[in-house]
Formats: structure tokens, sequence, C-alpha cells
């Protein structure tokens, strides 16, 4: 139920996303996706319960469409952007934190990574919106993360 209460929460808000899409007269938008795994730095071990996001949670609200890491380690997280604004004033590059809170027992440092879709393929989509241009999606691969002291 907790994966469906989830799905169901994401599949608002991107709608929402496309939404604003639509009416924000922006240009066209996608969603950029990154997926990779998160291990122990030390032992290489996956880390599960990594919150995974293209935003700093000290300066916005946590977004609901943050990926979080599962027992393998694996995540996936997305977030919608004007192809224009990521291309200009993001030159294709946006970093991604890695809020290890969730993880039991607090053991790990907050990571940070840069992820750059310059050479990501947009992937069309048939979507009613018709600024939403599809998705770019990017495979940041493993990141290690460091015990805390």
């Amino acid at each position: 139920m907790e994966n469906f209460t989830k799905f169901l929460a994401v599949a608002i808000i991107a709608t929402l996303c496309f939404s604003a899409c639509e009416i924000s007269g922006d240009g066209p938008c996608a969603d950029y996706i990154v997926y990779g795994k998160v291990i122990d730095k030390q032992t290489k071990e996956p880390v599960e319960g990594v919150r995974v996001s293209f935003f700093l949670h000290d300066k916005l609200p946590p977004p609901e469409y943050d990926g979080w890491s599962d027992s393998n380690g694996e995540f996936k997280a997305y977030s919608h952007y004007t192809i224009n604004s990521m291309q200009s004033v993001n030159k294709n590059t946006v970093q991604i934190y890695f809020y290890c809170e969730g993880v039991e027992g607090n053991l790990y440092k907050d990571a940070m990574t840069w992820a750059n879709f310059a050479n990501v393929t947009l992937t069309s989509e048939n979507h009613t919106n018709k600024n939403h241009k599809g998705y770019y999606s990017l495979n940041i691969g493993e990141i290690e993360l460091e015990k805390i002291d």
C-alpha cells in the first residue's frame, strides 16, 4: 500500500507540473531523471533509505518526487524543467543531493554530485500536454557514502 501511495503522489505532482508547463509560456518542458545506486564507501554494500533529490532541502521544502534508495541501494528521482532553462541557465548540469537522515542509525554523511544531461537523448512520448516533450534519463552510477566518524 505504501508503494501505491508514493506512486499516486508522484502521479498527482507530475500532472500539476505538466499543467504548469502548458500554461507557463516558458516553452517546451521535459522530465529529467537520474538513477543509480548508493553504496557504503568502505564495504561497497548497498545503503537503503537514502533520499535522492534535485533540490537542496534547507532552501526548499522536500518535493514529493524525490527518490529513495531501496534494499539494493538502487534509486530513481526526477524533476521537471523547461528545456530552455536546463540548456541555457543550467548548461544541462544539475546538482543531485543524497540525504541520509532516513538511513537506520543515521550512519552516513549527506552527499552531493553533479549530473550532466548534455549527451542524453530526449525520449519522446505521447502526452496530452503539447509542451511536454518527453524525458531525459541518466544513470549516474554508484554513489559512495562515507560513514560519520
